[in-house]
């Protein structure tokens, strides 16, 4: 607002108070570093003499007055009796919200009451109390579809465990008129026993599996030789062409042990 106000040339010597707002529906404002809403439709920097200061607030005389000057035809006076209690459900049925908050009752009131700030004031209170109640429902609600939620749960497992709990008791009945579950037992364990005995017999011999031992050592050293040779026709360096002679001859010595023992073992 000091930017409006300094382009109009304001003086704040001269004026006593800024209202934001009509001279009836306005309101005063403390501090011109305040912004401009979409609400503000002017703004008024009167003199003393222009517009002079409320005197305090005295008792209400039941004239009359606010009701006759109310467009909404109410009962100002009785609305402020409820603001001031605190009484926010009769303020309702007297129709609070259908004040238009004009500020006629106030201008009237040879009392110099605030009746619109109390109605205001009361206004803010009954919507806060409507958001809380809103709150409250809902918290409730959620309260309850969790209740329900568990209970439905707790249900469920109520029902798994007994359909559980009946189909061992099926399975007994049926072992109890069928086979002897021990001698089923037997059988399970000479089954095993079986099946074991064919997977030992699968494996190969000892001779078997040294001759395949050496197969594959003869093939190692062929292929060592092999690569022995080829080092030697490309000019290899001599580290290369020691080290394929190192395995050439480790080789050699691993097939001949295992041609001893493999002949050995054919001699026994």
């Amino acid at each position: 607002m000091r930017y409006l106000l300094q382009r109009a040339g304001y003086e704040p010597e001269r004026n006593n108070r800024l209202i934001m707002g009509g001279p009836m529906m306005g309101f005063t404002v403390p501090d011109p570093d305040v912004p401009v809403v979409k609400t503000t439709n002017c703004l008024l920097a009167p003199t003393e003499e222009e517009l002079p200061t409320p005197p305090p607030a005295q008792a209400c005389i039941r004239c009359g007055m606010c009701a006759e000057a109310c467009p909404a035809s109410l009962l100002p006076q009785q609305m402020f009796w409820f603001a001031q209690g605190k009484e926010y459900e009769k303020l309702e049925q007297h129709n609070l919200f259908d004040c238009i908050e004009c500020g006629a009752c106030s201008y009237v009131c040879p009392s110099n009451i605030p009746l619109v700030q109390y109605y205001r004031a009361s206004k803010a209170e009954i919507l806060q109390q409507r958001r809380d109640h809103q709150k409250a429902e809902h918290s409730r609600e959620r309260f309850e579809a969790r209740q329900r939620r568990l209970e439905r749960e707790e249900r469920e497992k109520e029902e798994k465990r007994a359909a559980r709990k009946k189909a061992a008791q099926a399975r007994a009945r049926d072992s109890d008129g069928g086979e002897d579950p021990v001698q089923a037992a037997i059988e399970r364990a000479r089954a095993k026993k079986a099946a074991r005995q064919s997977d030992e017999q699968a494996q190969p011999s000892p001779d078997e599996k040294a001759r395949a031992d050496l197969q594959k050592l003869e093939q190692r050293l062929q292929a060592s030789r092999q690569k022995l040779e080829q080092s030697r026709q490309v000019g290899e360096a001599d580290k290369v062409i020691e080290a394929l002679e190192a395995t050439v001859e480790r080789l050699s010595a691993k097939v001949e042990d295992a041609r001893g023992q493999l002949g050995t073992e054919e001699r026994a």
